[in-house]
């Protein structure tokens, strides 16, 4: 079960309660949920319910649900809902569009931005590790898109933070061995190493 914590009697991901506390503060608003964490068997069932028309849909099959990681929401009609969609994206919050009541947090609608109404919003907030390597680095769009795709097919299947975490770890540690054994990357090294070594000297004399 993943980490939840209380927002208006719902159960939801410390991140989703956190921006949603944030908004609240800052719009004086009080966002009114109909649905948050979901158990794998309650995805399952609505799910079925969903297949068997008698339930609205989308619903997603169980195991690939933002619900059950506590990181989705779904917001009636109305001021909430369209306080979301206008704000939502400065606090990680975006609308799918194919499920208007639906909202998710975190880094699933950077990696899919065509499955979400407002993720061009200005100020949104993007995938943290995707977007650093490619605006720190500065990398070519190709690049990007690879990123991404391997986000939304590698490391968005793990249900747990703690495991996403451990993978994106993982892929950044090979990263860094694989640049270090090509010709920039041991060129890079020696820079480092002299440079240090100069520094390390000049304080040596002025002691």
């Amino acid at each position: 079960m993943p980490l939840l914590v209380d927002f208006r009697g719902w159960q939801v991901s410390p991140g989703m309660a956190a921006a949603l506390r944030a908004i609240e503060s800052q719009y004086g608003a009080e966002i009114q949920i109909t649905s948050a964490y979901r158990s794998k068997e309650e995805q399952w069932r609505l799910y079925n319910e969903f297949l068997a028309g008698t339930r609205a849909g989308p619903v997603a099959r169980a195991g690939w649900s933002q619900h059950q990681l506590g990181d989705a929401i779904d917001v009636a009609a109305g001021t909430s809902r369209d306080l979301l969609v206008r704000v939502g994206p400065q606090y990680g919050i975006y609308q799918r569009k194919d499920d208007k009541p639906h909202f998710d947090f975190g880094g699933k609608p950077a990696a899919n931005p065509d499955q979400y109404t407002n993720i061009g919003a200005a100020g949104g907030v993007t995938y943290p590790v995707a977007n650093a390597v490619i605006e720190g680095v500065g990398l070519l769009s190709p690049v990007s898109t690879i990123l991404k795709y391997l986000d939304r097919e590698v490391v968005q299947p793990f249900k747990t933070s703690i495991e996403r975490t451990a993978l994106v770890i993982l892929g950044a540690g090979l990263l860094v061995v694989a640049f270090t054994r090509t010709e920039t990357g041991q060129k890079t090294i020696k820079t480092v190493v002299r440079a240090g070594k100069a520094v390390a000297t000049r304080g040596a004399s002025e002691l």
